[in-house]
């Protein structure tokens, strides 16, 4: 036998290979859509739903949970976790040398070089004068 009412993907029936995705996707939408139309429309739910957020909020009071959130949270309109207000500013730069920074850099290795060849020269030559390598 086979089954006769409606599959997930919203067919007619049985499937032999793997479910559309995207019919999936469109049937869960338009489900969801109604049952929200639906909570909407039910005054019993919107007092439901009144009474249930009155009684979080006066647990939360008497748990010394100051009005507005935690601190900070009502000032960064966002929540705790959520690593900064909408809009917030972006990062500054990554550590580490800038193109201006590389330019010194590069204007202080060459000074080092220049140094070190001098003090090589002038090593050389007191090596010379001794007898001695520079390898020793």
């Amino acid at each position: 036998m086979s089954n006769q009412t409606d599959g997930p993907d919203g067919s007619g029936g049985e499937q032999d290979g793997p479910p559309d995705m995207e019919a999936l996707a469109k049937r869960y939408m338009e489900l969801w859509g109604k049952q929200v139309s639906s909570m909407a429309a039910d005054p019993s739910f919107a007092e439901a739903m009144s009474k249930t957020m009155n009684f979080m909020t006066q647990a939360a009071n008497s748990a010394g949970m100051p009005p507005g959130g935690p601190p900070g949270m009502a000032s960064r309109g966002g929540s705790p976790n959520d690593g900064g207000a909408p809009g917030s500013p972006a990062a500054g730069p990554a550590p580490g040398p800038s193109g201006a920074d590389l330019d010194g850099m590069a204007e202080r290795i060459d000074t080092l070089d220049r140094r070190v060849a001098l003090l090589e020269a002038a090593l050389g030559g007191i090596l010379a004068q001794s007898g001695k390598s520079r390898s020793e």
